[in-house]
């Protein structure tokens, strides 16, 4: 009866183990999918970052179909004083989109940087949960094999407990079969001296 609760215990441990595994599975496919996810939004966050990049660089560079038109004034000392706005124009419209291209590359790097950085921890993150499920695994083994000494532990004991007792009586039978010998030869020896003095 002992050896079938220590194998009904032993089954509902080995059951148990092995739900607690599937559980640690679905959680790890859980944040791998949310951690997927993420990196999804932090990509599609990244194109879209370098298209209005792309964009500005068009308009830094006069391509976005928009034509810019002068207006040729009559007087030349009124068209030199255009032109020159026009230029201080154009050099501080240059300056403000350079500072934009560039403000917008440091914030396109920046993205790049930090999806590496993610899929690096990303990586670093599988490799430690596959590592937790090996240890796991054999953890589960090494308690398998406890529980499988135990048991032939208690096996043994158990055969020697009835050996013991086997023993025990037999001594006892013996020690009365000795005990009957020496009655027996005493009573033979007082018979026979009884006799003998008669």
């Amino acid at each position: 009866m002992g050896e079938n609760l220590a194998l009904a215990s032993g089954g509902e441990a080995a059951t148990a183990e092995q739900n607690m595994r599937q559980l640690m599975q679905q959680k790890l496919t859980d944040n791998l999918k949310e951690a997927s996810r993420a990196v999804e939004h932090a990509a599609s966050a990244f194109r879209a970052e370098g298209e209005r990049a792309a964009r500005g660089k068009a308009l830094a560079a006069g391509k976005d179909g928009v034509e810019l038109t002068t207006i040729e004034p009559q007087d030349p000392q009124a068209a030199d004083l255009e032109a020159g706005r026009a230029r201080q124009a154009q050099q501080v419209e240059d300056a403000v989109t350079a500072a934009t291209i560039h403000t917008h590359a440091e914030i396109v790097d920046e993205y790049v940087h930090d999806l590496t950085r993610v899929q690096q921890n990303m990586s670093a993150l599988q490799d430690c949960m596959i590592n937790i499920a090996e240890v796991a695994s054999a953890q589960g083994a090494t308690l398998n094999s406890i529980e499988g000494n135990m048991i032939t532990a208690e096996e043994h004991t158990s055969r020697g407990r009835e050996q013991v007792v086997i023993a025990s009586q037999a001594q006892q039978r013996s020690n009365k079969r000795v005990a009957c010998a020496v009655l027996t030869a005493a009573s033979i020896t007082a018979s026979l001296l009884a006799l003998s003095l008669s």
